[in-house]
């Protein structure tokens, strides 16, 4: 993602997560997404939920829609947690607008 110098970034995507849970996953379960910067420092709210698995078990998705504000250039982690455990993480860098962009 490319960053004006001196100016923050507006992120605006989404976050798809799908996940399998067999029967013996059956019940309640708790889920958070959180973005970080490189330094572990949060920059958006948790975001937080929950979901119930069927006693046969399920496949699904979850998708979060966002608008981010990033505050500077540099690499953001997105992190998914189920029950406590993080089960995923993706990276996103931002850098620094090229003064003469391609067209």
């Amino acid at each position: 993602m490319n960053v004006e110098r001196g100016k923050p970034a507006v992120l605006k995507a989404a976050l798809v997560v799908r996940f399998t849970a067999a029967r013996g996953e059956a019940g309640p379960h708790e889920f958070k997404v959180s973005c970080v910067t490189a330094d572990g420092v949060g920059i958006i709210p948790e975001a937080t939920g929950s979901f119930e698995v069927p006693k046969e078990g399920v496949s699904g998705q979850m998708v979060l829609a966002m608008q981010i504000i990033l505050p500077s250039t540099g690499r953001y982690e997105f992190a998914v947690s189920i029950d406590k455990h993080q089960m995923d993480t993706w990276t996103l860098d931002a850098v620094e607008q090229s003064s003469n962009p391609k067209k």
